[in-house]
């Protein structure tokens, strides 16, 4: 799965490939935001959306042309789309090994 987002002038993209013992969904967002009241819709840039939905199309074509080794796994790969020129961001993304959805598939 290609998980891509963005708000206001940023976003970040991610794939979880969970058969390759990747971080899954419930890893990267532990926190429980069921009862998390929202204002309204977050403001967000349009350049922030073409580039999250451009990089998480690039992260597909990947996957399907076989060049899985050079996919954004096991990280989010952040950008803001008014400081392109400053490049991009990666944070590391570890599997949770009590993690209450996917450990039980890698005990």
């Amino acid at each position: 799965m290609v998980h891509c987002a963005a708000q206001f002038s940023y976003g970040y993209i991610t794939t979880l490939i969970p058969k390759d013992k990747t971080a899954c969904f419930a890893c990267i967002f532990p926190h429980d935001h069921t009862g998390t009241e929202i204002a309204g819709p977050a403001p967000v840039n349009v350049l922030a959306t073409s580039i999250a939905g451009s990089l998480g199309a690039t992260e597909v074509l990947k996957w399907f042309m076989g060049y899985r080794d050079n996919m954004v796994v096991n990280s989010k790969l952040f950008f803001n789309s008014l400081l392109i020129n400053k490049g991009f961001e990666f944070e590391n993304i570890e599997r949770n090994p009590n993690c209450p959805v996917c450990s039980k598939y890698y005990a």
